[in-house]
Order: C-alpha cells, then structure tokens, then sequence
C-alpha cells in the first residue's frame, strides 16, 4: 500500500502527495509537488518564501530528495534568488552527474532550467522577526563586513557561547520533511530555509544524503529535523535505515539513532525530531530534546480516508 508520512510544515500539502500517488504518479513528482505548495507558502516560516535569512540578513534555501529504489539523489544548498529549491534538486537528480550544488553554481543551474529569478524574497513578517533578533543583541543595523559573527551565531540558536546546557530556541528551526511509499519504492525529500539569523554559508542537514534524509526501498525511509548539526555528526538518517536494515522495528531502529544523538558531546547540541518509516508501512515520529510532542501527519494510502494528525513521541534530553 502507498503512504506518506509528513512533518508539521508538510501537514499543509500531504494530501497533493496522497493524490498524486491515488492517481499512479511518479513518486518523486508526488513529493515535489506537495513541498512546492510549502515553498509557495508564506505562513511556513521555515521554508520558502517565509523563512527567516541568515545574520547578514540574506534568505537562502536548502533542499534535497532521494529515490529508494535506485539511490539517485539530488540536492541544492544555499540557493538564493528561487524559492522552489525542491524543483533544482529534482532538475539535478535527473540532469547532472552531480548530487549537491551550491551558492552561485547552484543559482546558475536554476537559470539553465529556464526558472524566473525571485530577487526579493525575504516576507516582512521576516524583516521583522531579522530586526527584532538584531535588537535582541543591542544591533540597530545589520552586521558590518568586519563585524565577528561567531557570537551571533550561539545567540541565534539560544546559547551564549559553545558548550552552555540552557538550551532555548529563540525562533522555529524546522524543515519540510516527506516520506513516501507508492507501494513498490520509497522516497523522502526535505526543503528549507535553514536556521534563522545563522552564519552566512551555514549548511545544515537538510540537503545531505544520509544526514537529513535517507530511503531505501528494501528497508525504508527516514528525515529529520531541528538541529542539523547533530544529525549530521551521527549520520541519523542513514543509520535508521541501516537499522532496519539488521532487524530492527521503525520504533527500535529510531530509539538507537536517539541513543546515537544523546551520546554526542561538545559543539551545539539541540533537539531533533526523527520522522521513519518502514517498508510494510510502519512508522514511527520521535522527538529527542523537546519538552512537549511535536505533531506530524499520516496518510495510510486509504484512497477513501484523509491524512490524519499525529502527535509523535518524546525523548527527553
């Protein structure tokens, strides 16, 4: 049977995914199609057009997608000047020899594929959210080019310098994360704007295979979200899958890829939330961190029956 398994940001489009796979489509066209509806959206904060730009104040995008069956990726980081970063990453799994392009490359292959360059996209709901984050540190005006930024940078994920334990989130750090089955292949995608008020040219998982997304369509699939960081150091993706892969449950290969997380030290740390399905379908959401459960969404591939809303489960820091 079909399903997609969708975070909180991807809630909003689920059900063009569900469609599109009630309907016998490409699974990868499933997917871009429902995380372009989240790009275009500018009440997601986190992704597209609504999300929040970096310290300097400028808005980029990271995007990726992996098909389980054949292992072809594609992959775009730090986009700016095209919102659908979802699109350039399909446009490189299927056109180039190259999973990941970045900056100006990645710009340059947008403008190949013939897509409108969107100069202004930073929403002014975000202008505001960058000036408040700037008053916030007694700025008045955006950082200088010879203004250190290292501290900024800690303050913008709520720690006041490198190893501190009162971890607390000024502003959503999220993605937009899909998993999928069309009932031979898995696939999962990601899209977002990144940390808000981060370093310039910070990369987060999002747009690395095996970090923030990983599919295997014998196993299954996972994404993350939250602090990428961390995800990337455990390589969290790939070892649900390859959990699974040894025998585990969706719910034990998640727990083992938490103990993983848990188990880091030094650097940022900071919550995650681990989305993952198995092949038969199972699934499984857990949040490693966060106080209260975060919710996601789940559509059993019922061509009859909705996306229902889900809470996931927590793991406490």
């Amino acid at each position: 049977m079909p399903f997609v398994l969708a975070n909180i940001e991807g809630g909003r489009a689920i059900s063009l995914a569900a469609k599109a796979l009630t309907e016998n489509q490409d699974i990868l066209d499933a997917l871009e199609t429902a995380i372009r509806e989240v790009e275009a959206d500018p009440s997601a904060r986190t992704v597209g057009y609504g999300g929040r730009p970096d310290l300097l104040g400028h808005v980029s995008f990271d995007a990726a997608l992996i098909h389980g069956g054949s292992k072809r990726a594609g992959a775009v980081a730090g986009l700016r000047g095209f919102p659908s970063a979802i699109t350039v990453a399909r446009a490189i799994l299927e056109r180039l020899p190259h999973v990941l392009l970045a900056g100006d490359g990645a710009a340059r292959f947008a403008r190949e594929l013939g897509l409108a360059p969107s100069p202004d996209l930073l929403h002014p709901a975000s202008v505001t959210d960058y000036q408040e984050f700037l008053k916030s540190q007694h700025l008045s005006s955006p950082p200088g080019p010879a203004d250190p930024l290292a501290g900024l940078a800690w303050a913008s994920g709520g720690s006041l310098r490198p190893g501190d334990t009162g971890w607390t989130p000024p502003s959503p750090k999220g993605t937009t994360v899909f998993l999928a089955s069309d009932g031979r292949d898995l696939a999962a995608a990601t899209s977002t704007s990144g940390w808000p008020f981060r370093h310039p040219g910070r990369i987060g998982d999002s747009p690395v295979i095996g970090a923030g997304l990983y599919a295997d369509s014998r196993f299954g699939a996972c994404a993350c979200t939250h602090t990428g960081e961390m995800t990337i150091r455990a390589a969290t993706s790939s070892s649900v899958v390859h959990f699974l892969r040894r025998g585990a449950s969706v719910r034990e290969a998640v727990h083992e890829a938490a103990a993983d997380l848990r188990g880091l030290s030094g650097g940022f740390l900071g919550p995650v939330v681990i989305h993952a399905a198995s092949r038969s379908g199972d699934h499984h959401v857990l949040a490693v961190g966060l106080a209260e459960p975060f919710p996601y969404h789940w559509w059993d591939g019922d061509p009859d029956g909705p996306p229902r809303r889900l809470l996931c489960e927590v793991f406490p820091a």
